[in-house]
């Protein structure tokens, strides 16, 4: 019986060790999912120093594959940032941005109207994984059309877009998801 007892209680031993190693291994997944997609690391110390007081921001972790490297650049005004994806590192000096830019995301606030969404050719209603109401708009035709996806959070407006030709609707929705789940970063 004491035989039983000690073989008992060493199982118990291993299985607690085993549902502590096990833990530490999950945290470990949640700190890597947790970070933000690597294209944004040279510029989250331009972010955090431009981003307006009091308004966070979150960077997605998932980004479609691209046919070209990209490279990411900021501007900010005074209740506003957003992250474009350009496929020219000085496509921000560039005398015509919009031709190197391919899509970006960013945050609009406080929200203060409810005419943003003028200048849709198409707007659906959609939710986020997280149950946060969005909207999938489209503006423009052909080679000028643009995909988008906002949503409203904590009095603000996050929106995450690309030239349509360049990513599906369900890629676009899989960085809004992304975005929506990350961490806030603050300045």
């Amino acid at each position: 019986m004491a035989q039983s007892q000690k073989r008992l209680n060493y199982a118990q031993q291993v299985l607690s060790g085993l549902a502590f190693v096990g833990l530490d291994l999950i945290s470990q997944q949640v700190v890597a999912i947790a970070a933000p997609n690597p294209i944004f690391t040279p510029i989250l110390p331009e972010i955090r120093e431009q981003l307006p007081p009091g308004v966070t921001l979150r960077l997605p972790e998932m980004l479609p594959a691209s046919p070209f490297e990209l490279y990411p650049y900021v501007k900010a005004e005074a209740d506003s940032l957003t992250i474009y994806l350009a496929t020219s590192p000085d496509c921000e000096s560039a005398p015509n941005p919009a031709s190197c830019t391919l899509g970006g995301l960013g945050i609009i606030g406080p929200v203060d109207s409810d005419d943003w969404l003028n200048g849709a050719d198409s707007i659906i209603p959609i939710y986020l994984e997280a149950g946060i109401p969005a909207y999938q708009v489209t503006r423009g035709e052909g080679r000028s059309l643009n995909r988008l996806i906002y949503w409203e959070e904590n009095g603000y407006r996050y929106g995450v877009g690309a030239l349509g030709a360049l990513v599906t609707d369900e890629e676009l929705l899989a960085v809004a998801n992304s975005m929506a789940t990350q961490p806030a970063l603050t300045p």
